[in-house]
């Protein structure tokens, strides 16, 4: 499953261009999905089905350790984010 999150992560960085450049923007991107109860949702400020889901909470948090990063206030053990 760690492959599959890491392509995932992988494609969207090379998607955004230079992935060392873009690690930051992207982890802003997922970070904006988070709702205040730590969860996450589909989509940033989805306008249809705005609801969180453990699905999307696990890819999020998956993807955010991929990149270093942390979810909203929490801290990943030495990354600076």
């Amino acid at each position: 499953m760690a492959r599959r999150s890491r392509f995932h992560v992988d494609h969207h960085l090379e998607a955004l261009g230079s992935p060392v450049d873009k690690k930051r923007e992207l982890a802003g991107r997922l970070r904006s999905g988070q709702t205040e109860g730590g969860n996450f949702t589909w989509a940033p400020r989805a306008a249809l089905a705005a609801t969180d889901h453990g699905d999307y909470t696990w890819a999020a948090l998956k993807a955010l350790n991929t990149l270093g990063a942390a979810a909203k206030g929490t801290a990943a053990a030495g990354c600076a984010t």
